[in-house]
């Protein structure tokens, strides 16, 4: 296993200005593959764009405060980006805590109902952010994160874009990121802004159909959950710019889309 200086950059997404940064910090450091390594203090979208824009190796690996790439992990995701030019990203199998218990997103992905492909793993519609390697090309060619986002399922539209340009995403299970979270997040607050990306996609990306299907639910839920209804009207507010932003996924991509919600569904 070779070095990966001039190959992978690892970004450490600082929230806290306390100790977590630092034990990332301190893993990135120690790995025998030597990658680059930027702590990013901003820890938004635009932090993530402008520390991917301002990259000399051709891959990214993202990984937040309280997570870390397994010694050996890095130069795997690297070795299928180099095989399989078209794959846009690889995402890892994310272990948390002292238990090593599967993060319940890995568990959907490694069951993803798309049809394989010719690289290992499995194809997905979206990836992990704080456990993914991207091609820093392909990323940029799409424009990176929108920033309206913020941190909630914000990789999801970048992930739509990654596949209506003729990009492929995977998920490798062997591939490890170790997750030790201390912290509880706010979680009303999360599912609102998870409400809200959730609509804004759908109005940016998806079909008449389905972004009336999408509305309709959260609609009929904020009856029922404040959270919901508050988040619809974050997303309302949305309107004028999405307007201009509109554009339709290609159908092969709303095809993947629906295929892997009725799984999800079920």
């Amino acid at each position: 296993m070779g070095t990966l200086t001039d190959r992978v950059t690892i970004v450490v997404i600082a929230r806290d200005k306390g100790q977590e940064p630092l034990r990332a910090l301190d893993h990135a450091l120690a790995l025998d593959e030597k990658p680059r390594v930027v702590v990013i203090g901003k820890a938004d979208a635009a932090g993530r764009n402008a520390a991917a824009r301002s990259a000399v190796t051709p891959y990214v690996a993202f990984c937040d405060e309280e997570a870390w790439w397994a010694p050996g992990a890095l130069s795997r995701a690297a070795e299928l980006l180099d095989s399989f030019p078209r794959l846009a990203l690889v995402t890892a199998r994310v272990l948390i805590g002292p238990q090593r218990q599967e993060a319940a997103a890995c568990r959907r992905m490694g069951e993803s109902p798309l049809s394989p492909l010719e690289h290992p793993g499995r194809p997905v519609v979206s990836f992990l952010p704080g456990a993914v390697m991207l091609r820093r090309s392909a990323f940029l060619q799409v424009g990176g994160f929108h920033q309206r986002f913020f941190l909630a399922d914000e990789e999801a539209l970048l992930s739509v874009d990654l596949l209506s340009a003729g990009w492929q995403l995977c998920y490798v299970p062997d591939i490890i990121v170790s997750h030790h979270p201390e912290k509880i997040p706010d979680a009303r607050s999360r599912k609102r802004l998870l409400e809200r990306n959730a609509l804004w996609l759908a109005w940016l990306r998806r079909p008449p159909a389905s972004a009336l299907s999408r509305t309709w639910t959260a609609f009929r839920r904020g009856l029922r959950e404040p959270e919901t209804a508050l988040a619809l009207l974050d997303a309302l507010r949305g309107l004028p710019w999405i307007l201009g932003e509109r554009q339709v996924v290609p159908a092969r991509v709303e095809e993947a889309l629906r295929l892997v919600e009725r799984s999800a569904g079920r």
